[in-house]
């Protein structure tokens, strides 16, 4: 496996996170999209909980 990087993922998503806040870098995912995020979560235990 090659890879260009030896960072794991969640030190990217840190450092990511952190230009964000401090550089004004425009986020990947909208608010919008954390909400529809929920209502999936939510379709999914109503379905397990349904069966």
């Amino acid at each position: 496996m090659i890879r260009p990087t030896f960072k794991d993922p969640y030190t990217h998503e840190l450092e990511y996170f952190y230009d964000v806040v401090t550089k004004g870098v425009e986020p990947k995912t909208t608010p919008e999209d954390f909400k529809e995020d929920l209502r999936i979560f939510n379709g999914i235990i109503d379905a397990l909980r349904s069966s």
